[in-house]
């Protein structure tokens, strides 16, 4: 068993397959999709459809990269709520740097999950480098 230093808790996969959260769950991700490609949507902006939105571009996400059920969300509503396709979903226009924290934060666990994770110090100094020059590019070349 896996612990990687936070704890380890066993969770019963086949409570998420009721067909009632199932069918929620389908339902929400149709309407993350409408908000992203549907241009006759009513309010691409509505604060619950984007919430609904980055509920399902996160989960998408942490089962993309799931070590034990590599696109088990996809699978799952494939089989059980046919029919059924995944799509490519992006963070809504409103919450775009919260989308980027939350992908990062799991980018990191992945990677210390397959101990992949490299030094955080050097990350660091590169990450706040990129930013120092991006400041004196913009410090220097504003009107």
């Amino acid at each position: 068993e896996r612990a990687y230093g936070c704890g380890f808790t066993k969770v019963d996969v086949w409570d998420l397959a009721r067909p009632d959260l199932l069918l929620d769950l389908k339902e929400g991700y149709l309407l993350a999709a409408r908000v992203l490609y549907d241009k006759k949507f009513h309010d691409p902006l509505d604060e619950e459809s984007n919430d609904v939105l980055m509920f399902c571009f996160v989960m998408q996400h942490l089962f993309d990269l799931s070590l034990e059920a590599v696109d088990g969300l996809s699978r799952v509503l494939t089989h059980m709520c046919p029919p059924f396709q995944k799509g490519e979903l992006f963070p809504p226009v409103s919450m775009v740097h919260g989308g980027a924290v939350i992908l990062g934060l799991i980018d990191r666990g992945f990677r210390v999950a397959n101990n992949t994770d490299s030094q955080l110090a050097q990350e660091a100094a590169e990450y706040n480098q990129s930013v120092m020059e991006r400041l004196e590019e913009q410090f220097f070349l504003s009107d």
